[in-house]
């Protein structure tokens, strides 16, 4: 019962918020209470926001990247200017170890959870130009547009082209424009 949703896993409830979502979506109450409950549970750092269950269920198989996929969904369809949302997108990306998530499971979930967050945001739909500068610089410039918006460009500087005694300075601008510009910045010596 909705009443005692406070026994419920985190997953569980995200499930639940798209269950009444499909039984009565004029019925914000329910949605928004379970959200809410969400979003007190979520854990921001560095990386990005996700979710932990406080025991790992292994006859579900739940993961906190599962779990954080399954939130994300949900507030993709429900609440996709929530803070939370672009921030777990994050999370997911970085929780990938040489490219992938741990396993097709993890996968299959965490792909349904950023497609419903890339149809929430109209992502697909981009028409933005971009820059990125290294230490003033010029290292990309390209424009964003529907038929390129699945493409990576990678820039790479060499550590020996970095700047010793003072920061290292990586400035990105982007146009006005649909779509949203995600980008990793990694150090290897």
């Amino acid at each position: 019962q909705f009443e005692n949703r406070e026994r419920l896993n985190l997953w569980t409830k995200a499930l639940l918020v798209q269950t009444f979502g499909i039984i009565d979506a004029e019925d914000r109450s329910r949605i928004d209470s379970l959200l809410a409950d969400l979003a007190g549970e979520a854990i921001v750092s560095a990386t990005g926001t996700h979710w932990e269950e406080p025991d790992q269920d292994v006859r579900n198989m739940n993961t906190d990247t599962r779990t954080t996929a399954l939130v994300l969904s949900a507030m993709a369809q429900f609440d996709p200017e929530n803070p939370y949302a672009a921030n777990a997108v994050r999370w997911l990306m970085s929780a990938r170890t040489a490219g992938r998530w741990s396993s097709t499971y993890e996968t299959a979930w965490t792909v349904m959870g950023l497609t419903d967050w890339m149809i929430a945001t109209g992502e697909l739909q981009a028409e933005y130009s971009y820059t990125v500068s290294v230490n003033g610089g010029l290292g990309v410039q390209d424009m964003a547009s529907t038929q390129n918006v699945a493409e990576q460009r990678r820039l790479q500087v060499a550590v020996s082209d970095l700047l010793l005694d003072q920061p290292n300075l990586v400035i990105l601008e982007r146009t006005e424009g649909p779509g949203r510009l995600y980008y990793t910045a990694d150090l290897k010596y």
